[in-house]
């Protein structure tokens, strides 16, 4: 999966995580199903609880990112994005030391992390469908 970057963003978005007190905001990530399984559904990538780290370097060409965790910074993105993928989309944390960069995408704002932490109860639910 791929993001075109956008400058302006990301700088807004290096703002808003430095705000925060443990330098981490809140984002949503959009899975797919298979079995009891949740994976990425560009990539095939699964998805467990706790920490969940870019299985590829971070490249980029220009202004595009090409690899890495693309997450939605709002639920409503993430939500439009779902209605493609009919998935689950569930809450991560995503920490200042793993930014890449933000941009904007069909759906709505993404930025791309090397590594996101998604909450145990957070991902159980999902699995339930809940």
């Amino acid at each position: 999966m791929c993001m075109y970057t956008d400058d302006e963003l990301t700088y807004k978005v290096q703002e808003k995580i430095k705000k925060q007190p443990l330098r981490m905001i809140r984002c949503w990530k959009v899975l797919d199903y298979v079995g009891k399984r949740l994976i990425g559904p560009y990539t095939g990538k699964r998805y467990v609880r706790g920490n969940n780290h870019s299985n590829r370097q971070t490249t980029t060409y220009g202004n595009i990112v090409n690899t890495g965790v693309h997450v939605y910074l709002t639920r409503g993105g993430a939500r439009d994005e779902n209605r493609w993928v009919g998935g689950a989309i569930i809450p991560c944390w995503c920490k200042a030391k793993d930014f890449v960069a933000a941009g904007r995408y069909a759906g709505g704002n993404r930025a791309v992390f090397l590594s996101i932490y998604i909450d145990p109860e957070d991902y159980d639910k999902a699995q339930k469908g809940t």
